[in-house]
């Protein structure tokens, strides 16, 4: 048995290296392809120099239409980082799980955990230990959904330690877990009629989750939102006895699809609770008001604009123009007694609209700066009551969506959270339907700019990061990118 197994290693290792060796033949032609690519746009690019100097292009213009230069040609962008614990057909449910468990983290009674934590402990794949992540995570979603069936159903109770309840049940709970057995199907229909009978307490060290899990998917799923319901379910409660220990121990070993399968279906569902429904009106109300705010503050600062207008017009003399004042006194006869009086009126009005004046500007220039402040302030706090959905901060000429995750909703205020700009590359079927028109021009540009490994090869959608936007993304940018990036703006204010 050992020869078999050591010869059948042998045959899966000699599989994998030539697979491997399959793919770097690939990725060698990729290359190849993209700098013959560049070769030839780069001649094509020093034949039309001479004529685009002469015929320079109107802005605004479309993304494609700006002039490649020589500038840009020799201006390499920075590559895509795609180290994720997790499948790239995963990603993107991840990150919006994520990204949802943050904004309303504390609605939910769920600490703040950053995304590479959140990423490791969907591949912890051992009960005991427990990830205490993994149970708190899916607990304050499986509570907010019971919650909100005891609120419908007219029977708040208060949190109930389940050990209380298994000694009043005492006998019906060992006679299930010890003596009889049970088909799956079985399993689930018991499983089915009690989760949603009281929350899951942290008294008894969340006791029974994954059998309120188990009842929760059972009977509030649909193949629509969960395509492998009926493998993961099966999987869960693969015993023939009704213990926690046992579906604890099954939930750890799910492929991590299935995990997200499952956290998403959650999600979902948490999402249309009232807890959800109530934090998202009060955001709005808190929202409109900082909106409100944010107009009457570009009043005022109008206002202060025009002050100082005003007051740079009123000409503030300078020492120098004191001199004019001094000498039109040359023209008053030495004898005239008058001349003592004047100069001391004139120099005490002139010293006191001077004094009036710069008092006046250095109050508007104070205010100016305190509403500065408070502008920016409520820019912070519009992205933590900017709900429901989380847009990009916008897309680049071959539409690549870019995504910034950190201080929003309720984790604004955390210092780090993902940490990253990750983008979001178009599958080869959509980008197809995108670029039926110019597909030509599309692909030789694309493929020029574009390095070999922010280009999707296969009919997927895949996603990359930039760990340090300004060292990276922006300085690959030209200078036309950089006036016209509502990205490049939004992110370095954000950063900073």
């Amino acid at each position: 048995m050992q020869c078999d197994l050591t010869g059948k290693h042998k045959k899966d290792k000699k599989v994998l290296n030539n697979e491997t060796t399959e793919d770097a033949k690939e990725k060698k032609k990729r290359e190849l392809e993209c700098e013959a690519e560049k070769e030839n746009v780069m001649k094509e690019v020093e034949q039309k120099l001479p004529k685009a100097k002469a015929k320079k292009a109107k802005y605004p213009i479309e993304d494609l239409e700006v002039p490649l230069d020589l500038k840009s040609m020799f201006l390499k962008k920075p590559l895509l980082r795609q180290r994720f614990s997790v499948p790239q057909e995963s990603v993107g449910t991840m990150l919006a799980i994520w990204n949802f468990l943050m904004m309303f983290g504390r609605s939910l009674s769920l600490s703040f955990c950053t995304l590479d934590d959140f990423e490791l402990s969907l591949c912890h794949n051992v009960a005991n230990p427990r990830c205490n992540l993994v149970v708190e995570t899916h607990v304050a979603l499986l509570n907010a959904i019971i919650r909100d069936r005891l609120i419908s159903k007219g029977r708040k109770r208060q949190i109930v330690p389940r050990k209380v309840i298994a000694r009043n049940n005492s006998n019906e709970e060992d006679s299930d877990s010890e003596d009889e057995t049970y088909s799956s199907r079985e399993i689930l229909k018991k499983l089915e009629q009690k989760w949603d009978k009281r929350l899951i307490s942290l008294n008894d060290g969340r006791k029974g989750w994954v059998s309120v899990l188990i009842g929760c998917i059972q009977q509030l799923s649909a193949h629509e939102s969960m395509p492998n319901l009926d493998s993961i379910l099966l999987r869960l409660v693969s015993s023939k006895f009704i213990l926690e220990k046992n579906f604890e121990e099954n939930f750890a070993i799910l492929e991590v699809q299935d995990k997200l399968q499952i956290l998403s279906f959650l999600v979902n569902i948490t999402a249309k609770t009232s807890t959800i429904d109530n934090h998202i009106e009060s955001c709005v109300e808190k929202l409109t008001e900082l909106n409100k705010e944010k107009n009457s503050i570009i009043k005022k600062k109008r206002q202060i604009l025009s002050s100082l207008t005003e007051i740079s017009k009123g000409n503030i003399p300078p020492e120098p123009g004191l001199e004019t004042s001094i000498n039109a006194k040359d023209n008053i006869p030495p004898e005239s007694g008058f001349e003592t009086s004047v100069n001391a009126v004139t120099s005490d009005n002139v010293t006191v609209n001077i004094n009036d004046l710069v008092g006046q500007k250095l109050k508007l220039e104070e205010e100016q700066a305190t509403i500065q402040k408070r502008e920016e302030e409520i820019e912070i706090e519009k992205r933590k009551y900017a709900f429901p959905r989380t847009t990009p901060l916008g897309y680049d000429r071959f539409y690549n969506k870019y995504y910034y995750f950190d201080c929003m909703g309720e984790a604004v205020g955390e210092i780090y959270g993902a940490g990253r700009i990750f983008v979001e590359i178009p599958s080869a079927h959509d980008l197809q339907a995108m670029t039926e028109k110019e597909e030509q021009r599309f692909s030789k540009r694309r493929k020029v700019e574009e390095n070999e490994h922010n280009l999707s090869s296969d009919n997927q959608t895949q996603w990359g990061y930039y760990e340090d936007a300004n060292q990276d993304l922006v300085s690959s940018r030209t200078d036309q990118d950089l006036r016209r990036s509502r990205r490049t703006k939004v992110t370095l204010a954000v950063q900073s």
